[in-house]
């Protein structure tokens, strides 16, 4: 074999090389060594250099430099060099090296990474002389990787791709969306929530959290959300698919925060969440716990007990009830429930019929019907015939039937049934005698008292001489309504409601049209979006129309930026091949509104619209639409939601317009044109949405529902969707807060005890509260005096209020046109004087500064302009010229 040193000294190769054997890489490094040898030898590759001080006060230094043309292993080899005209040196020898030794590559499979700087454009290909033959390659764009031994490389050094692929493979079929669906249904029943815990935890349940789950990461960041004032947009998808079935009214929204907390464990240990789960079906009574161990979702003993976290459960009862004795609801709870908590079903009371219990001396209640009327009474099986015929002993209360530890006797006689119907051979005389009242009916028409207890008979030792039961902790008032509620729903099925309605999961739903589909799915429908509507029937319109090609022009315009006043437009207008306009639509942006935002609704707006059978190319002279719209198309992945937060602005709805591209079939290009360039179309829309603010107010407003299948948990401050990158807008938040509290302190105030009355006192209002300023922002906000409406009245008639506010309205009107050309045009151009003539720049005017500009007078004090007069004068001069008098109608003369 040939190496650096010459040949080697022949030897035999008895047999080939079994894979994995540790000689493979020592032979390849000997096979591939002379061709890194020559390379390293001719001066080529990426020079690596450093300037080594020899004499720092002389000044003299030397260069220490490396070449490095390549690095391999196996069949993956890597050539590095600074130039084109090197790399081809380079590929020549290896060329030739593989000719010499009969390697078969192929040579347009090879990859290339080139380093500029940034901003500059790659080639989509570029050709390069390897050995004999030119081949194109197509270089690795800045932001892509490309792979060398399993590691992925950038030139630029940046791990987007490697953190991607970290991300994709999380995220591989929605997995981690499904796992944090399974965490917040956990923590849902650990808390009791009836709904999503990203909606449903309050103030009461956050003590909770503090109490039992102070260590559990996610229940501490929801927290951390809603108190500093963060929360969800709602989803309906998401609150369907957590709902909890049942109430409304929850436990903890009845009774006090202390209370629930101490009863929390014994309301876990059994599910309890609704309030309906704790009281009788009629709503009118507390049931006790030994009314409660009768329903199916209370957790028992061994013994058939409910035995666990129940110390405090008298604490409820003393909250909710007027009576120890009856249990008895107040008349306040009463109301708060009533015809909120329907009853629709019999809330986990299982009632069991005699028939599957024909043990003699069973408790059991009776239906009957006397006069018209269902009345359930009480009595203790004695006999059930073969035919269904049941006999039993009559029974009745002798403690109010809302006594909650029910006493019963035997009945001495009523005449409800006698024994003359009963035939002789059924019964001793012994035994006729002993029960002087029987009940004889159908088996069907009785039940047994509870589903766990009594089921063998009376246990004797509750037996109160011969003649009495006692059923303590039960009241005869909870056995009847139970019995009755359930012949009532039976008799009556439509009355009926199962709490399993999401049993219809389970059922496959037929396809909807995808086109009402893709609208109904991101935006607010209903009779009262007629934004909607029109999209609807714009959609309709172009999915019929002939052609296969479409051309959509959008635009957003932003009028009174960064003032109060701030209003906004975005438009489409959609056009054929030969350019004839089929439609146009215009829609009104309101919150966080920017030009960015008004231009990604717009592109919004034209997805949504876009039939699947067309070809569609959209016009934007938004950079950001374009850039996102390509970013989006070259990385189709699922974003999670740290991504979406990160995001820079109009989060939400680039999560949308992804879900679009992603999952929709729609043929679309992008082309980014100039603003206000050579397209006469884009300025015919520009033109159009200019002309619309003339009339804003008859413009509608596209109802965005702003949560989708990729951003479910879309992030709120205040009632207001959070739009901006997440760490930007918290900063932004706290910064203002530092700044108001440091001017409260400045005015004496301590920022630990503000009232609504402190804030109101503050220097910045008391503008707002002076009747004697009066300036032209008030005026063009149609503010009008009060006193001069009274002098108006006073002059027409108190009873003409309608002509009264016609007369304001002409007066307004004439103060704008002639305060608009007379004062403001000519008030305007002098500031512009004064301030040329004292130096004020517009980014003097710009600085941030509270209501006294101590900032800026501190800032401005510094510098001097001629004659060492104070810019800071001359800007509180400024400020107070903005006024037009101190008397509110001084500035009218006799112009009125």
């Amino acid at each position: 074999m040939t190496c650096r040193s010459g040949l080697t000294k022949p030897f035999e190769m008895m047999t080939g090389i079994d894979q994995g054997e540790i000689i493979s890489p020592l032979l390849w490094i000997i096979f591939y060594d002379p061709l890194l040898d020559r390379l390293r030898k001719s001066d080529l590759g990426f020079k690596i250099s450093a300037k080594e001080q020899l004499d720092i006060y002389e000044g003299l230094t030397r260069d220490k430099q490396l070449r490095f043309p390549a690095c391999g292993y196996m069949d993956d080899t890597s050539f590095l060099t600074n130039s084109k005209l090197d790399m081809e040196r380079i590929l020549k020898i290896a060329d030739s090296f593989y000719t010499l030794n009969d390697i078969k590559i192929n040579k347009k499979k090879s990859a290339l990474l080139i380093r500029f700087k940034e901003k500059k454009k790659l080639k989509n290909e570029i050709n390069l002389q390897f050995g004999n033959e030119e081949i194109g390659i197509q270089p690795i764009q800045h932001n892509g990787s490309e792979r060398f031994l399993g590691v992925w490389i950038n030139m630029y050094n940046k791990s987007q791709h490697i953190q991607q692929q970290v991300k994709n493979e999380i995220n591989d079929k929605g997995i981690l969306g499904n796992i944090m669906d399974i965490r917040l249904t956990s923590i849902q029943n650990l808390l009791l929530l009836e709904n999503n815990p990203l909606y449903s935890i309050d103030n009461t349940t956050s003590h909770v959290i503090k109490k039992f789950y102070k260590e559990s990461f996610t229940m501490r960041n929801i927290l951390l959300i809603k108190e500093n004032n963060f929360d969800l947009e709602t989803d309906n998808t998401i609150i369907e698919r957590f709902k909890v079935e049942g109430g409304p009214t929850t436990v903890r929204s009845i009774i006090s925060k202390d209370t629930y907390v101490n009863n929390f464990k014994f309301l876990q240990n059994n599910n309890i969440r609704y309030i309906d789960q704790i009281i009788s079906l009629s709503k009118r009574y507390l049931l006790t716990i030994k009314e409660l161990e009768d329903r199916k979702y209370i957790r028992l003993n061994l013994k058939g007990k409910l035995s666990a976290n129940i110390n405090n459960y008298e604490q409820i009862r003393e909250e909710l009830t007027i009576s120890p004795h009856t249990y008895k609801l107040k008349e306040y709870i009463v109301k708060q429930i009533d015809g909120v908590d329907k009853v629709e079903n019999l809330r986990g009371v299982e009632i069991i019929p005699v028939i599957a219990n024909t043990r003699k001396d069973v408790p059991i209640v009776i239906e009957l019907n006397t006069g018209g009327s269902l009345q359930a009474v009480f009595g203790r099986t004695r006999k059930v015939l073969p035919g269904g015929l049941l006999i039993a002993m009559h029974m009745i209360p002798i403690t109010t039937i809302e006594d909650k530890d029910l006493i019963l006797e035997k009945c001495q006689g009523c005449n409800i049934t006698t024994w003359l119907d009963v035939p002789e051979a059924m019964f001793s005389n012994q035994e006729r005698s002993r029960i002087p009242c029987i009940i004889m009916t159908d088996a069907k028409n009785a039940s047994t008292f509870s589903r766990n207890k009594w089921q063998n008979g009376i246990n004797h030792y509750n037996i109160l001489g011969n003649e009495k039961i006692i059923f303590p902790g039960i009241s005869g008032q909870i056995i009847q309504e139970n019995f009755i509620y359930d012949r009532i729903l039976k008799q009556q099925p439509y009355l009926y409601k199962s709490t399993y309605s999401k049993i219809h999961e389970i059922i496959p739903k037929d396809e909807i049209s995808v086109l009402n589909n893709i609208l109904s799915q991101f935006l607010k429908t209903g009779n009262y979006q007629p934004m909607t509507n029109r999209m609807q029937l714009c959609k309709n319109r172009l999915t019929t129309t002939r052609g296969r090609t479409l051309k959509i022009y959008i635009d957003g315009s932003v009028k009174f930026n960064k003032t109060e006043n701030i209003e906004a437009i975005f438009g489409l207008m959609i056009y054929d091949e030969d350019n004839k306009l089929l439609d146009t639509i215009m829609s009104t942006v309101e919150d966080w509104i920017t030009v960015n935002k008004t231009e990604a609704l717009a592109f919004l707006a034209a997805l949504l619209i876009i039939p699947e059978n067309k070809e569609v190319t959209i016009y934007t002279d938004s950079q950001t639409n374009y850039d996102n719209f390509m970013a989006i198309k070259q990385q189709p992945h699922r974003n999670n939601l740290r991504d979406i937060l990160k995001f820079g602005t109009s989060n939400h709805i680039w999560a949308i317009i992804k879900n679009i591209i992603s999952h929709q079939n729609l043929d679309v290009k992008v082309v980014k044109i100039k603003a206000h360039a050579e397209d006469a179309l884009h300025n015919i829309l520009d033109k159009e949405i200019k002309e619309r603010y003339a009339d804003i107010q008859g413009v509608n407003k596209l109802e965005v529902i702003p949560t989708c299948a990729e951003y479910r948990y879309v992030l709120r401050w205040n009632g207001t969707i959070v739009e901006t990158n997440i760490r930007r807008f918290i900063r932004l938040v706290t910064q203002t807060i530092d700044k108001l509290i440091d001017l409260l302190k400045q005015n004496g105030v301590d920022a630990k005890k503000i009232i609504k009355e402190d804030l109101i006192d503050l220097p910045m209002f008391q503008r707002a509260k002076d009747t004697n300023e009066f300036c032209f922002i008030d005026m063009i906000k149609g503010i009008f005096p009060l006193s001069l409406s009274r002098i108006i009245l006073f002059f027409i008639g108190v009873s003409k209020e309608k002509l009264a506010r016609m007369i304001g309205i002409e007066i307004l009107n004439f103060i704008f046109t002639k305060v608009n050309s007379s004062v403001w045009k000519r008030r305007c151009e002098a500031m512009k004087q004064t301030e040329k003539s004292l130096g004020i720049s517009k980014m003097d005017k710009k600085k941030t500064d509270s209501i006294f500009m101590k900032e800026k007078e501190k800032e401005l004090q510094s510098k001097r302009y001629l004659g060492n007069y104070p810019l800071f004068e001359g800007l509180i001069s400024v400020k107070e010229h903005i006024l037009f008098g101190k008397e509110i109608l001084g500035f009218m003369g006799c112009g009125v």
